[in-house]
């Protein structure tokens, strides 16, 4: 088995963006631009950051990932000639797709030690960047979002690092699982499972409560684990 490892280490802080598909501009930090290296600190890249932090940033979602290997089906799918970072993420990773990493694994990189906290819920500025309608909708249909990890230990993380697994809860679900579960919203059972796991995001914890709250039993379940 090939070991996961860093194809485009990439930061950025927020600033302006136009498009071609909407008349007014947005600040954000999609926007980010390829590294040697840098240094990784519990509230992420230095010279990193996100221009929305109602929805995103924090320490549980400290530092991105996204497939390489994503890339030539988007690029086929849209007539699309893409480069790392396309979709902002800020590791590129390569032989680590949301379906072979699970909530809680933790990794080594470099001289940082980070946890898989749970799955990116895209949004219309991915659209926006690459200047084409319905890449966001086709992240959402087919779980290819990406995914986010806290940090345990900072450290130095370069381009070309490999990804090393420390240690992983048993049955703990994938990525591809946990994203599946939300965006069908139908399974509640499942949902309430998810708010039993301890490494699972606050923010996806969240998102799982109110989509229990707005069930067809009215909110009966329990839902006040995590």
């Amino acid at each position: 088995m090939l070991h996961p490892s860093i194809h485009t280490l990439s930061i950025g802080l927020p600033k302006e963006m136009n498009s071609q598909l909407v008349d007014q501009s947005i600040v954000t930090g999609i926007q980010k631009q390829p590294v040697k290296a840098v240094d990784l600190t519990y509230d992420g890249f230095e010279g990193d950051g996100v221009g929305n932090t109602k929805n995103h940033g924090g320490r549980d979602r400290a530092i991105s990932f996204y497939p390489f290997e994503h890339y030539q089906m988007w690029e086929e799918e849209f007539d699309l000639s893409l480069t790392a970072p396309a979709f902002g993420e800020n590791v590129t990773v390569t032989n680590l797709l949301e379906r072979d990493v699970y909530i809680g694994d933790i990794y080594t990189i470099g001289s940082a030690t980070v946890q898989i906290s749970q799955g990116r819920v895209p949004c219309n500025t991915i659209d926006r960047k690459l200047n084409v309608n319905g890449v966001f909708a086709r992240f959402i249909e087919t779980r290819y979002s990406g995914f986010f990890a806290r940090v345990l230990q900072p450290g130095c993380i370069k381009e070309g690092d490999t990804l090393e697994l420390m240690e992983r809860t048993v049955n703990s679900p994938s990525v591809w699982m946990c994203s599946d579960v939300y965006f069908k919203r139908e399974d509640f059972a499942k949902i309430q499972s998810m708010l039993e796991l301890k490494s699972l995001s606050h923010e996806w914890k969240i998102r799982y409560r109110k989509i229990l709250r707005s069930s067809p039993k009215g909110g009966s379940e329990d839902v006040s684990s995590g």
